[in-house]
């Protein structure tokens, strides 16, 4: 902020920056509301540098600054505090010197006129036998600043402290209720589930009960038990550094007082005993810290792997949490206020349906489904699954206890969900969610940048999940689902959605052609699905009777209250969308996007809400045919209430030709931007296909993460660094790696460089002598280039068994002559490749390879034991 001035403010004080008040000096306002009624004065910070003693512009630029504060100023207590470079001033007696600089003259004149009142009296730099007071504590207020002294700084400057006599308002630290589950009352806890058993058996007319009682009156039993048979606390943070122990603390304490003593005698000898002790005291910090952290992570590691993956995400600075907000040039830490501009931005983006003009979806209506049958033992084997770390839903009943009873606690939720789904009604506390902001990209500072995420109960998840994967087997029995949608579905991912599309690309680049390609984004997809067009689409795609009726009571009357900082907005009611954090929201979305791609000649390639349109350039008329495509998405859009944004829509020509076709394409209104590379999927796509520009970008992600680790975890021992690499740094150069896997020797190396950085610093041996590749054995590391190749014919072996979905029929023709006795029976025909481009791509690549390896790898059944010798046969191999 403001060039070299900042602010480090504790994380629980309610501060807001007041940029309005900048000018062109190095300075900084914050506000600080203080405690008690609403109506009480706020107390402004401002922190200020004048770079050298002769700056009059500096100076001129305080003034300004001041002047903007108009009335606030003299109606609110302010404080400003720096470095005003200012050492000819006499601050005892400042307006009786006459031998003053003309710029402490000006200064001084400025501060007159704002009627601040200068509070430090003793030097705050010594030099050699000089010393001067150049940093400053200025207020309106007298009587707001008390005990001011300076202390030993960390720099040239000494720190200057001050109490500042009030109370401000500060953020509560959020208190939540923890079950201590060690200390449970186990036996006790299933005698009152087999009691709550029993007594639901004996209710007359229990199918006559509707779905909320049986909700209500299980929920409220379960929650009692808990209190009564389970010990809890309150939990809350703690703001401490394990590592500071006692004997820290006392050499801290006995260098202040040698530094006091110092400073209060003047004698050199005194000064020299403080330098020396702060040396040690900060050697001695350094050390412990280290230590603490080595030995900390090593028995996390083996102890408590929650723990260490904790800490490894700190150094990551992945704050889950959010941002200050920047609205109209204020900024708004509140946590109420935030809470409640998030819910705001959440709602605004829903969809205001037309139920007048809802479409039919189609011609060829599907089969209806079968009815759903929830078993008992069904339930219990979904609570044993469930994560036993996850947080609650609003009913607070966590995971860890259904899954811990799961045998006494199946029967009870297995007739609410059969009741549930028989009257085709949802309980009404499952349709609320907690809603908490995750950022998306761009700037954190802004609320619209954030998609909520919601946080339901348990127990609706664990119906979600039964009826998922019972919606699942009814579109993939009768293959309802379009097969260019790679998103959220079981043996698909992003690597064949990109190896699918990069060999399309590569193939039309063999046969001496050109692609050009559209990446459209969708605009807060999941949140603008029209309920009503939805439950349309549903019950075309054969789910009818009271399953449909489910549906719709489950997307219909939602609501949402967003939590931030443990503060909650107004609960908002939810006109649309599919909720994301749910388990059918995402197969909702791909239901009602299914019929996207209908009627489209050029080829789209879906994964969720990512949408690649594509297609092969060969005349004027195919660029015509891709615009028309354009035009058809957009018809798609307005019929069926969805949103593209446009502004972030990219196109791209693909080709080695040295003039290739071009194309303007518009799209929704706006002409569409053409460039050089574009991301699709995590992935950097370049014009001539080859992929250095990724591998740039990857390396250099790679390295930056690597540093991280390396002023991190220094000291720690070689399995915690070990196991931060291959956890952190690794993932980051192999993401989607088989699509990509460069042929460019430049490109390889500048990947196995990354790693061979790692392995020195997990070996700890950095001699420019030292063999890497001794390292490298020595930590039983592979080669990078070796690892792609294993992971390239990893995903063959699983296609060639159908353990992947994808269109073998197309890709993958059996090669029936066994011309050697080595030959196996999983051989392919390869297509002919003339191009690097097509040569290099997944196909042709990984059957040459495939084609080579020995009938008794090919043919082993085991996934594992093919990995295994697989491995061991390329090591052997290497070049």
């Amino acid at each position: 902020m403001g060039g070299g001035v900042f602010q480090a403010v504790k994380n629980d004080l309610i501060m807001t920056h007041r940029s309005e008040w900048d000018s062109d000096c190095e300075i900084i306002w914050t506000q600080c509301q203080l405690a008690g009624i609403r109506t009480a004065k706020s107390i402004y910070f401002g922190s200020y540098y004048r770079p050298n003693i002769s700056d009059m512009k500096s100076l001129e630029e305080l003034n300004t600054s001041l002047l903007k504060m108009g009335a606030a100023l003299h109606k609110n207590n302010v404080i400003l505090t720096g470095d005003f470079n200012a050492p000819d001033v006499n601050w005892d007696n400042p307006l009786d010197q006459d031998d003053l600089t003309t710029a402490s003259k000006r200064l001084l004149e400025v501060l007159n006129d704002n009627d601040l009142i200068q509070f430090v009296k003793e030097p705050t730099r010594r030099q050699g036998t000089t010393q001067n007071i150049l940093d400053l504590v200025l207020s309106n207020n007298k009587d707001i600043i008390g005990g001011v002294k300076v202390i030993d700084g960390i720099s040239d400057h000494d720190i200057v402290l001050f109490t500042v006599k009030t109370s401000c308002q500060r953020k509560r630290n959020v208190k939540r209720k923890v079950y201590i589950k060690k200390k449970a009352d186990s036996a006790r806890i299933k005698q009152e589930l087999q009691t709550l058993i029993t007594t639901q058996h004996q209710e007359p007319n229990s199918s006559d009960v509707s779905v909320d009682k049986m909700w209500a009156d299980f929920e409220g039993n379960i929650r009692r038990i808990m209190d009564t048979c389970i010990p809890h606390k309150m939990s809350s943070s703690r703001y401490n550094l394990p590592w500071c122990n006692r004997v820290l603390r006392r050499k801290t304490r006995i260098k202040q007082r040698l530094y006091n003593k110092a400073k209060k005698s003047g004698n050199t000898a005194h000064w020299n005993e403080f330098r020396t002790a702060r040396k040690r005291l900060q050697k001695d910090l350094k050390s412990t810290r280290e230590t603490y952290i080595s030995d900390f992570l090593g028995t996390a590691i083996e102890e408590n792997p929650k723990r260490f993956w904790s800490y490894i995400k700190q150094l990551k600075n992945e704050d889950p949490g959010i941002a200050d907000f920047k609205v109209d040039g204020r900024i708004i830490s509140d946590g109420n206020l935030k809470s409640e501009l998030l819910s705001k931005q959440f709602s605004s983006v829903f969809t205001d349906e037309n139920p007048n003009n809802i479409p039919p979806v189609g011609l060829d209506p599907k089969p209806s489904i079968g009815t759903i049958i929830i078993t008992i033992p069904g339930v219990i084997k979904q609570l044993q699954s469930l994560k036993p770390h996850k947080a609650s839903g609003p009913d607070e009943i966590p995971p860890w206890f259904l899954k811990e009873y799961a045998t006494e606690i199946g029967p009870m939720l297995a007739a609410i969900f059969q009741t549930s789904i028989d009257s085709g009604c949802t309980p009404s506390k499952w349709k609320h969610a907690n809603v908490c902001g995750v950022h998306k990209n761009g700037p954190k500072s802004d609320p619209a940048n954030y998609i909520p995420i919601s946080l339901t109960c348990i127990s609706s998840k664990v119906l979600e999940h039964i009826i998922h994967s019972h919606v699942m087997k009814h579109l993939e029995q009768h293959a309802i689902l379009t097969d260019v949608q790679h998103g959220f579905r079981a043996r698909r991912s992003t690597v064949t959605q990109l190896i699918l599309a990069i060999h399309d690309m590569a193939k039309a680049i063999q046969d001496n052609k050109s692609i050009h390609a559209a990446v459209l984004d969708f605009s807060k997809a999941f949140d603008k699905v029209p309920h009503k067009r939805l439950i349309i689409k549903l019950q075309y795609y054969g789910i009818h009777g009271s399953l449909l009726r489910w549906f719709e009571s489950f997307l219909t009357n939602r609501s949402q209250t967003v939590v931030c900082e443990g503060k909650h907005s107004h609960p908002t009611q939810v006109t649309s969308g599919v909720p994301q954090g749910t388990v059918l929201g995402p197969l909702l979305f791909l239901l009602y996007v299914n019929d996207l791609p209908d009627n489209l000649k050029s080829q789209i390639r879906l994964f969720a809400d990512d949408a690649l349109l594509y297609g092969v350039m060969s005349n004027e008329e195919d660029g015509d045919q891709l615009q028309e495509d354009l035009q058809q998405l957009e018809e798609w859009k307005n019929k069926w209430q969805m949103s593209f944004n446009p502004s972030k829509c990219k196109t791209i020509c693909i080709s080695t030709k040295k003039t290739p076709p071009q194309g303007v394409y518009s799209f929704c209104g706006v002409k569409l931007e053409q460039v050089e590379s574009m991301s699709y999927l995590g992935v950097t796509f370049n014009d001539d296909l080859k992929w250095s520009n990724h591998v740039s970008t990857i390396s250099s992600k790679a390295s930056r993460v690597l540093g991280m680790m390396k002023r991190n975890l220094w000291n720690c021992p070689k399995k915690v660094k070990e196991i931060a690499y291959t956890a952190i740094v690794r993932p980051k150069l192999e993401y989607a790696c088989a699509a990509w896997d460069p042929y460019l020797q430049k490109d390889i190396a500048s990947l196995e460089r990354v790693q061979r950085k790692a392995a020195r610093f997990c070996s700890n041996n950095y001699h420019p002598t030292a063999s890497v590749t001794d390292m490298l054995h020595e930590l039983g590391w592979t080669t990078l280039e070796l690892r792609r190749t294993m992971t390239r014919l990893a995903l063959l072996y699983k296609m060639s068994r159908g353990q992947i979905d994808v269109d073998t029929e197309t890709h993958l023709n059996p090669n029936t002559e066994l011309r050697t006795r080595a030959s196996h029976q999983y051989r392919y025909i390869q297509d002919k490749a003339t191009k690097n481009t097509y040569f290099y791509s997944f196909f042709p690549r990984t059957i040459r390879h495939w084609n080579s390896l020995p009938a008794e790898i090919a043919e082993l059944n085991s996934f594992e034991l093919f990995k295994s010798e697989l491995l061991e046969y390329l090591v052997d191999n290497q070049d």
